[in-house]
């Protein structure tokens, strides 16, 4: 059983690699990288913060 499980993490991380890869739209993307996330990890809910180095500010996504 837990080999299945890993499988299906690590298929959940390739397609993550594969969203930030083919996607444009950054919404879009760490919308969808969030989703998997949480999916790899069990979990129901997060969030994903953007920092901005020249303001020093966390800004979530």
């Amino acid at each position: 059983m837990g080999v299945l499980k890993d499988h299906n993490r690590l298929d959940n991380i390739l397609g993550m690699a594969r969203t930030v890869i083919s996607e444009l739209d950054l919404d879009k993307t760490l919308s969808s990288v969030l989703r998997k996330s949480l999916a790899v990890t069990g979990t129901r809910a997060g969030s994903i913060a953007l920092y901005y180095p020249e303001t020093n500010p966390l800004r979530r996504g």
